[in-house]
């Protein structure tokens, strides 16, 4: 698979918007499209679905999606050093 440049990626709506469109990244990890819609507004991707949209963003040739990076946006204290990240 070809590597596509990841942009910062410092929200899950940001990682979520790697994908063309969510339907697709629901279609990716099995899920429903209202699933994943849910995640995004809360920003928020429950852990048992955290193996399949790495391995997932991996397949798709998507850069830096790792299980650190997840980890990393669900830890409030990571929320400041990714506001600035983005800047």
């Amino acid at each position: 698979m070809e590597k596509t440049s990841t942009p910062c990626i410092a929200s899950v709506s940001d990682l979520i918007g790697l994908w063309p469109n969510r339907a697709a990244c629901a279609a990716d990890i099995a899920t429903s499209k209202a699933r994943v819609d849910k995640w995004a507004q809360v920003n928020s991707i429950p852990a048992r679905f955290h193996r399949s949209l790495i391995d997932s963003a991996r397949a798709r040739g998507f850069e830096g999606v790792t299980a650190d990076l997840l980890a990393d946006l669900h830890d409030a204290r990571s929320a400041p050093i990714r506001a600035e990240a983005a800047e």
